[in-house]
């Protein structure tokens, strides 16, 4: 008895989505011990005996607002391309990421989520990412520069956190401004990658 062509398809897609499952599950876990190997239970127990519990609930609700309000915030660089709530569960992958991993490697993660969808490519929805960054540079230097001009004395310490916020939002207004012009370059890069075609056309 020969099997089909959909039903060969649908058995390897079964087989990578129980590989997939795996590898998150065992990934999960060992991030987890990796997190908590050297958490102080005791300072633990301490802090759930001391908490305040009644303030929980209005907590949850205000951190559970900002990531929609992220997700929204990063939806608007990608209209139409995705969805809304695509970009609300990049924005948890994100956290969840940089909750374990270093560098902020959840950034790169949830560029992932919204390249699942044809109509995307990894550069592009990393570039979003760069930008939704850049810009958040930006408001900092607009932040600090505020709030530096109502305290009459500052330490040596503030002024060169300052300093540092400040070129780095010079940096961040050059990139800004020179990115749309360094498109075509990029895509010359791209297609000399010893890579598949496939996954260049996904660049």
């Amino acid at each position: 008895m020969s099997h089909t062509p959909d039903a060969s398809a649908g058995k390897k897609r079964s087989v990578y989505q129980l590989l997939t499952t795996v590898v998150a599950i065992v990934l999960a876990i060992i991030f987890l011990w990796l997190a908590l190997r050297n958490l102080d239970w005791g300072i633990v127990r301490e802090l759930l005996e001391t908490a305040d519990y009644v303030q929980l609930p209005g907590m949850f609700v205000l951190y559970s607002i900002s990531f929609v309000l992220r997700g929204l915030r990063w939806y608007m660089l990608l209209r139409p391309r995705v969805s809304p709530l695509d970009a609300i569960r990049g924005v948890h992958v994100a956290y969840l990421g940089n909750t374990f991993l270093p560098a902020r490697a959840g950034e790169v993660m949830r560029t992932l989520i919204p390249s699942q969808n044809d109509k995307n490519s990894l550069s592009y929805t990393f570039a979003t990412v760069l930008v939704e960054r850049l810009l958040e540079a930006l408001i900092l230097v607009i932040i600090f520069a505020v709030l530096l001009q109502t305290i009459f004395t500052t330490s040596e310490f503030l002024t060169t956190a300052f300093n540092g916020i400040v070129f780095l939002g010079i940096v961040s207004m050059i990139l800004l401004l020179v990115i749309p012009y360094i498109q075509r370059p990029v895509e010359r890069i791209i297609t000399w990658l010893p890579v598949k075609d496939t996954f260049r056309e996904k660049l």
